[in-house]
């Protein structure tokens, strides 16, 4: 706290902190001032000026109150799955405000939920009572979801032997007609008899069921056996000693692994390849991330991918490098003057670097050299006789008076 026991009618007390005004003043009362609590380290002193223009610098004495520090906590980083939401709790304060707000069901709560779609770092402000603050951060990372796949579909006869099931990712459990063993993936083809069965394979994760499901039908000798391929072209699909490359439902006669004689339906699928462009611009020196490269020139880059049936997805990125630019600005004005440069306003004498956008939309470095020159005054006492005349920029003046004249110094500024 930095105050004055006492004050004087009509004169304004200006604060300064190690000889540099605060920017707060208080005009005397006849009692005891105040300038508040005062956070910055340092030397207060305090200029009093009066009406008639004399300054007194006073010193006294400060008195520095210490608030209590705030004691945070925080919930540990946590990970969910999309469409998953996480509860977030921080305590210590009287007021609380996170960043970002994005995916949070509040952001001025201590304990918001939380329900982002990608991974995402939450810091929260915290304030206590006293108005001291601290900052902590959570990350909620947004595990990807991974892919089941519960095998290819199969057949077998019925008189075959237990068949192994094989799902991935591992850890997940089996349902459905003729399964013995769900967490081994055991199923039995008498026990399921003969037919075709739709098998699940299921994973739990953090309460979220994924599911996968594999076919096996399940046949006798003289049952057609039904089997779902799906291939991208141009491969082709080699069943029997037989080549197929085109979409289409087939009859094939073969012995299966079991040993059964039968016929073999093969309904065969035949996907398609993509392609498609990208057209990226950057500004140097910054990168571009693509198939594992940083990319900083201009040109053009390829990439194969896997698109949404399976099959390769050809990406071509166009990259566009563009330059940032310099220049530079000398300018000189006079005090009480300005220069506005990217709507920010420059009074003061001094080198500035400003940052904007050019043409091509990257940084343009401004590099403003300002000179600000003062105006100056005089005072010219002079005495004539009547009739007489005195001249002053070009003006003629023979009357006894106090005139103020505004002439241009030697700077170009204001002489009056």
């Amino acid at each position: 706290m930095v105050g004055l026991s006492g004050s004087q009618n009509s004169v304004r007390y200006y604060l300064l902190l190690n000889g540099v005004p605060t920017g707060d003043s208080l005009l005397g009362t006849g009692a005891a001032l105040s300038f508040g609590n005062q956070r910055a380290l340092g030397t207060y002193t305090v200029r009093a000026i009066s009406g008639s223009g004399c300054v007194l610098l006073m010193n006294g004495s400060v008195l520095v109150d210490t608030f209590p520090t705030v004691a945070v906590t925080i919930t540990a980083d946590t990970a969910i799955y999309p469409g998953q939401s996480v509860a977030l709790q921080a305590t210590g304060g009287v007021r609380y405000r996170w960043s970002p707000s994005t995916g949070l069901s509040s952001d001025t709560v201590a304990n918001p939920v939380a329900s982002p779609v990608v991974t995402t770092l939450y810091s929260v402000i915290v304030t206590n009572f006293y108005g001291c603050s601290d900052t902590l951060a959570v990350l909620v990372t947004v595990l990807p979801l991974p892919v089941l796949n519960a095998g290819r579909d199969t057949s077998v006869c019925v008189n075959s032997d237990t068949l192994r099931l094989t799902g991935t990712p591992s850890g997940g459990s089996w349902s459905g007609p003729g399964i013995v063993d769900n967490l081994n993936g055991l199923f039995l083809p008498r026990a399921a008899g003969v037919g075709t069965f739709s098998l699940v394979y299921s994973i739990v994760l953090q309460s979220l069921v994924l599911t996968d499901t594999v076919v096996v039908a399940v046949s006798d000798t003289s049952t057609p056996v039904l089997a779902f391929q799906t291939i991208c072209s141009p491969n082709v699909y080699i069943l029997g000693g037989q080549t197929f490359g085109a979409t289409g439902i087939y009859s094939v006669r073969l012995s299966n692994s079991a040993g059964c004689d039968s016929v073999v339906i093969l309904n065969l699928t035949v996907n398609q390849p993509s392609s498609s462009s990208i057209s990226q611009t950057i500004c140097a020196p910054s990168s571009y991330s693509f198939n594992g490269q940083s990319l900083s020139t201009s040109g053009t880059y390829l990439d194969t991918l896997t698109n949404a049936v399976g099959c390769d997805s050809t990406v071509t990125l166009n990259l566009t490098v563009n330059q940032p630019s310099t220049s530079v600005v000398n300018r000189t004005i006079c005090q009480g003057d300005s220069v506005v440069i990217g709507g920010v306003s420059y009074t003061t004498s001094g080198s500035f670097t400003i940052t904007l956008t050019n043409a091509v939309g990257c940084d343009s470095i401004v590099t403003l050299n300002l000179t600000v020159n003062q105006p100056s005054t005089s005072v010219v006492n002079r005495t004539i006789c009547q009739g007489d005349s005195v001249v002053i920029g070009g003006v003629s003046y023979t009357t006894s008076g106090n005139f103020t004249i505004r002439l241009t110094n030697a700077v170009g500024c204001w002489l009056s």
